[in-house]
C-alpha cells in the first residue's frame, strides 16, 4: 500500500500451516492486519502486528473491519449474542471487547458491517431468525451514526441486501 516492494506478511510457514486466511483488512496506519482464519478449527478473527509479527486471536466470528482510525476492529461475533450474531469491537491497545450492535429478533442476525471513518456511520445488514444464506435470506440494511445512536432501518423490501456501503455526495 505504501509503494514498497511486496513482502510476505506471514514469513514463518509453520505459523500459517493449513489454515485459511480470508477477508484481510489493513489498519489505516498500515501497522496491523486483521483477518478471518479457521484456526483453531472454527472461524475466528485475528490480528497480526506487521512490525513485530505478533499475532493474536480477537474472537470467534468473521468479517473484521478497522474503525476509530485503527484503534479498534469491528467483527461479526458468533458468541454470546442474542440472535446468533452481533457486531463487536476489539480495542487493540488494551484488548478490550465492547458490544456495538446486538439486537434480538426480528432483525438480530447482524452481518456485513461497514463503517465510514470520517462521518462515524456504521452500516450493516441483518436478517430474521432461521435465515443465514447469503443468496436468498431477507437481509435488510441498518445504519447508526456513532456507537451510541439508535439503529435506523434503511431498507424495507424482500431482497437480500448485503455488503452495504456509504458513498457521500460531494458538492
Amino acid at each position: 500500500a505504501d509503494g514498497d516492494p511486496a513482502r510476505r506478511l506471514f514469513p514463518d510457514a509453520s505459523r500459517v500451516g493449513e489454515r485459511q486466511i480470508l477477508l484481510p483488512s489493513l489498519s489505516p496506519d498500515g501497522r496491523r492486519l486483521a483477518f478471518t482464519t479457521d484456526r483453531p478449527g472454527q472461524w475466528h478473527v485475528a490480528v497480526v502486528d506487521l512490525t513485530s509479527g505478533e499475532e493474536f486471536l480477537v474472537g470467534r466470528g468473521c468479517e473484521p473491519f478497522w474503525v476509530l482510525d485503527g484503534k479498534a476492529v469491528l467483527w461479526i461475533s458468533s458468541r454470546k449474542t442474542r440472535e446468533r450474531t452481533g457486531i463487536l469491537a476489539y480495542f487493540v491497545e488494551d484488548r478490550r471487547v465492547v458490544t456495538v450492535q446486538d439486537d434480538d429478533a426480528p432483525w438480530g442476525h447482524e452481518y456485513f458491517p461497514w463503517a465510514d471513518q470520517e462521518s462515524h456511520l456504521l452500516l450493516w445488514s441483518a436478517c430474521p431468525p432461521g435465515q443465514h444464506a447469503h443468496e436468498w435470506s431477507n437481509y435488510q440494511i441498518f445504519l447508526r451514526r456513532g456507537l451510541e445512536a439508535p439503529p435506523v432501518r434503511l431498507s424495507r423490501d424482500t431482497f437480500t441486501n448485503r455488503w452495504p456501503k456509504w458513498y457521500p455526495v460531494t458538492p
